[in-house]
């Protein structure tokens, strides 16, 4: 009998004890399973049985065999209240066991095998052979009893004629492909524990000789063990400190060796996966092959699945952003073999998530180039998945809006806005679903009519959902758009978002909701201005000059001016103010000219233009504020100098005005900002540019605003 190694001792002093235990856990959980096997085909097998006896005896009631669907259902009920009676505890251990299983800990336990024929095993080929005798002595049997009902079975249920003994055969190879990928993690890791040990056993130190050592190998021999070597000393740098940390195979005990193993590993490993595994490269990135179907796959899996845990562990504990920003950039790089492990590319899209929603300003954008990737993987595996969580953590995020978070919020629009292009047809359905539960939260306010209902509708998160679909449907519903791609499978929703949309401006019609109102006018006008399509919005705004907040004299005051784009709701001191009646005014019209500029090289903009001149000249004679009636003067100037400069382009047109399509060419290629209108409102713009500039400037000098 050769020496006993100094590392197998160890191995016995220290891991032995811990290590039956997890593998009596193991067979614990496989026993179980078992079980649960044997109970579902079992019952269901019976009630297969006793269906086709009942149904052979009532031959003459033919209708009853079109129920048969309703037992299928009630064997799936059954077998989810099997599973819930016996398994409800084992979800968290059965992950765990499948983190066992991966580092190479499973191996059989020949302690509690005596007890596993308690009870006879389905996988059994005696067992299976007796059943499916049974059930075709069963069947011919029946045929010979009743003909006509055997016919309606081969018509109706060939899967209930088809039960074989290579069937049963199928599913236990179906089962056990979940589990074979696993086994060759646990025979990898084995492999892997024996050469920690020949290197020197558990809690070697890693130094800056170790790594150059590494590196050297992996550059130039392409080594997978060093590869390995290199991945467990990752996972110990990331797991340093941290519970467990004293049990790792290396250890990391400065900031530089961290340093150097975190840069190391993202550098050189994804370079010596693309070695080993090399993929072809395809312009569709969605047709383009995994790298598990590589030859060496088998080999690379437990390294390549090893790294991608380690990268997201890195992630989730480091809080530089130095560092997180050089993950992510090596991170874009091995998105695809995170396609090989939906459980991984799932922990690793919520990470992304979370950085792109509340990370750091450089970090956000390297994060959702990351997402983008994995939404684009093969096989569209990941884009329901990264719409939904990219929705969901952009309405989390923008609860709360300032002059300061408001810039954050719109870069989160812009990305989720490019992503929602990837697939329209996938986009369609987050679109219709989320459009949906708008409109209920509003239909709700509207039967209610309560403060808490009303506070589902009129909060910073409704609002901002509203911008961010009104930016969808801009995008990918423009004429820009259908001119160069057909009809937008997203155009279907304009009109419910639009009614959802003027609804939430009219719920609450008073003046302390005003600032809401401009919002939904606001994405409104940008809708009509992308998609060509006519909304009325002129009345709504007509509204504001109605109100009895703009009839009544107002009183003097002294508050500083409102900020609109950052309120949906004004403060009660503001109300009857002449600061607030001015700034009404100043929003009303700035609406009015966007509004009206986005129909401003329509050949019916005169007839358009004609009843907002006429209410605007009424107002301005029923007005004694001299700056208000300065404001809307000049909108009623403007509109009538467009009407002039239409009605003489109008003038010389050679077709009439029941020639549709020659219509919609009217004006094509001019531009808006040559116009009167255009050019006007230009000007506006930058005056408010420079004003909210002006307003950021006094806030962050300590200026408070209220």
């Amino acid at each position: 009998m050769g020496k006993v190694k100094k590392s197998v001792k160890k191995f016995g002093q220290t891991r032995l004890k811990q290590t039956i235990e997890k593998r009596r856990a193991v067979q614990k959980i496989k026993k179980e399973r078992k079980k649960r096997e044997l109970r579902k085909l079992g019952r269901a097998q019976l009630d297969k049985e006793n269906e086709a006896r009942a149904e052979g005896e009532n031959l003459d009631e033919v209708g009853a065999f079109h129920t048969s669907k309703g037992g299928e259902n009630d064997d799936g009920q059954v077998a989810a209240v099997l599973h819930n009676d016996s398994g409800s505890d084992l979800g968290s251990d059965l992950e765990a066991d499948e983190d066992l299983l991966e580092d190479g800990d499973a191996v059989q336990d020949t302690s509690d095998e005596d007890n596993s024929d308690a009870e006879p095993s389905t996988k059994d080929p005696t067992m299976r052979k007796m059943l499916a005798e049974k059930h075709k002595k069963d069947l011919a049997k029946l045929k010979e009893q009743d003909p006509e009902f055997f016919r309606y079975l081969e018509d109706n249920d060939k899967q209930l004629l088809k039960f074989d003994v290579s069937e049963s055969e199928e599913e236990e190879e179906e089962d056990d492909e979940e589990d074979e990928d696993d086994a060759e993690d646990a025979a990898a890791g084995s492999d892997d524990e024996q050469e920690m040990e020949e290197d020197g056993g558990y809690g070697q130190e890693v130094t800056k000789a170790v790594l150059a050592k590494w590196e050297n190998a992996i550059i130039k021999e392409h080594s997978v063990r060093a590869g390995k070597q290199l991945a467990i000393a990752f996972r110990s740098a990331v797991l340093a400190g941290q519970e467990g940390a004293d049990e790792m195979p290396y250890t990391v005990n400065s900031d530089a060796v961290f340093n150097k193993v975190i840069l190391l590993s993202l550098k050189q490993l994804p370079g010596l996966f693309a070695h080993h595994l090399p993929v072809k490269q395809t312009k569709n990135q969605r047709t383009q092959p995994l790298p598990s179907g590589c030859k060496k796959w088998k080999v690379m899996r437990p390294l390549v699945k090893a790294f991608l845990a380690n990268l997201l562990e890195t992630i989730r504990r480091v809080s530089e952003p130095t560092i997180v920003q050089y993950v992510l950039q090596e991170s874009e790089r091995i998105i695809t073999y995170f396609a090989c492990f939906p459980k991984l590319a799932a922990a690793f899209l919520k990470e992304l998530l979370n950085v792109w929603g509340t990370g750091h300003e450089s970090t956000r954008m390297l994060a959702f180039v990351c997402i983008r990737r994995m939404a684009a993987l093969p096989q569209n595996s990941m884009l329901d998945a990264a719409l939904k969580g990219m929705y969901t953590t952009f309405v989390k995020v923008c609860r709360n809006t300032n002059a300061h978070t408001l810039p954050v919020i719109n870069v989160l629009i812009s990305c989720a806005v490019d992503m929602f292009g990837i697939d329209l047809s996938a986009s369609y359905q987050h679109a219709f679903l989320y459009i949906r539960q708008l409109a209920i939260h509003l239909r709700g306010a509207i039967a209610a009519k309560s403060k808490e209902a009303y506070r589902s509708v009129y909060n910073w998160q409704f609002i901002h959902c509203l911008r961010f679909w009104s930016a969808v449907l801009s995008t990918y519903c423009s004429e820009r758009f259908r001119a160069e791609r057909g009809e937008s499978p997203l155009q279907p929703m304009i009109y419910p978002f639009v009614q959802v949309a003027l609804g939430a401006s009219r719920l609450i019609p008073t003046a302390q909701y005003f600032p809401l109102r401009f919002h939904c006018i606001g994405l409104l006008t940008d809708l009509a201005r992308n998609t060509g399509i006519f909304i009325p919005l002129a009345p709504v705004m007509f509204e504001v000059f109605d109100s009895t907040e703009m009839k009544r004299k107002p009183t003097p005051s002294t508050l500083k001016t409102l900020d609109f784009d950052v309120i949906i709701k004004a403060p009660k001191e503001y109300l009857h103010t002449r600061v607030y009646q001015e700034g009404l005014t100043e929003n009303v019209c700035q609406c009015m000219f966007e509004y009206f500029e986005s129909y401003a090289l329509s050949i019916a903009f005169p007839e358009l233009a004609i009843p907002a001149i006429v209410q605007l000249k009424r107002h301005i004679k029923r007005s004694k504020n001299a700056k208000i009636s300065k404001q809307l003067q000049s909108v009623v100037e403007k509109l009538e100098q467009q009407s002039r400069f239409i009605e003489n382009k109008r003038a010389s047109t050679d077709f009439s005005p029941s020639e549709l399509a020659k219509a919609h060419t009217f004006l094509v290629g001019t531009k808006v900002a040559s116009t009167p209108l255009g050019a006007h409102l230009v000007s506006l713009r930058k005056i408010k540019e420079q004003r909210r500039q002006l307003l950021e400037e006094n806030q962050s000098s300590g200026g408070k605003r209220r």
